[in-house]
């Protein structure tokens, strides 16, 4: 299993992908034969040869489109929702690195998309009480699909 997490640490609740991994990977530390962890601060195409081989991987972001009640949302990624092309430059999503693996390596893993509520995405550091909150809630979750 890999887990990506990613967003930009100095726009606030943005950090949720970070912030979510880094716990994970230096707090829950699972048997580190079960679990690879990826850091940045944006999808990059070369990240389809780190997963290619992966027996399954989950993205973690923050979205302001999220239902605010349950806070995070896990969402599997269809192969056929991906569409990657030859002409991205600075945007890739998770449908493209998902697309780009299977062009590339002839397979791609079992891909999902954890989305969690952001609230604040203004210049700063550190997430709001919301935002944590239901990051928590998506750790304890992560950690028990994993398992």
């Amino acid at each position: 299993m890999k887990i990506v997490g990613y967003g930009n640490p100095f726009r606030r609740d943005d950090a949720i992908g970070i912030w979510i991994v880094s716990r994970l990977k230096y707090i829950w530390r699972p048997p580190l034969d079960k679990v690879d962890f990826w850091i940045g601060q944006q999808l990059v195409p070369e990240l389809s040869e780190w997963i290619h081989d992966a027996e399954g991987v989950i993205f973690i972001d923050s979205s302001l489109k999220v239902n605010k009640d349950k806070g995070w949302d896990f969402i599997p990624i269809r192969e056929d929702s991906a569409s990657f092309t030859d002409n991205m430059f600075h945007s890739v999503d998770v449908q493209d690195i998902i697309a780009l693996t299977k062009r590339e390596y002839k397979r791609s893993p079992d891909a999902y998309l954890l989305v969690v509520a952001g609230y604040d995405f203004s210049f700063g550091a550190g997430l709001t009480e919301k935002a944590k909150k239901a990051s928590l809630e998506a750790i304890e979750f992560i950690k028990g699909w994993i398992k």
